[in-house]
């Protein structure tokens, strides 16, 4: 009987341990997963991007300052607002769609000044452009990641190949 009282503390002792560590640690704080810059440079100095063109994206915090990966968002009433960018260096008109993810889950979204919510904002740009948008997301308190996604010519469909 006395072993099991021994046993039965140590592990009480042992779970307010872990409570003590779980409830001292700082809170998580939202970060934003994007590109990595050197990544972008590197593959643009391997594929000549500048003769062919290129697409540059980025985000900005409501007074213009550049988001950077792995930033910490500030979120008000949990939502987080921004103002997203997008340069289309391309000789020609792109469609272009952006979707929105909290830990890797897609999420609804407002972009510029529509009243409605979706789960993704369909944009065009025209040649050698650059575009600006304000894109506010509503989070949950628990949240640890927000991923945006930029997809060029969504509705582009393979031909189907018979075999």
């Amino acid at each position: 009987m006395k072993k099991y009282y021994i046993a039965a503390l140590s592990v009480l002792i042992l779970l307010g341990v872990f409570y003590w560590f779980y409830a001292s640690s700082p809170p998580k704080e939202l970060r934003l997963i994007t590109s990595n810059n050197d990544d972008i440079e590197k593959e643009s100095k391997e594929t000549n991007a500048a003769e062919y063109g290129s697409v540059g994206y980025g985000l900005k915090d409501l007074n213009g300052k550049l988001i950077e990966e792995g930033s910490a968002l500030n979120s008000k009433n949990n939502e987080v607002t921004v103002v997203a960018s997008v340069d289309n260096d391309i000789d020609e008109d792109r469609k272009y769609a952006l979707l929105i993810f909290e830990d890797y889950k897609q999420v609804n979204f407002k972009a510029e000044n529509k009243e409605q919510e979706v789960d993704k904002f369909f944009f065009d740009a025209k040649p050698n452009s650059s575009i600006n948008f304000k894109v506010s997301v509503p989070i949950r308190s628990d949240s640890s990641e927000l991923t945006f996604v930029i997809v060029q010519k969504p509705e582009y469909k393979l031909k189907e190949q018979g075999f």
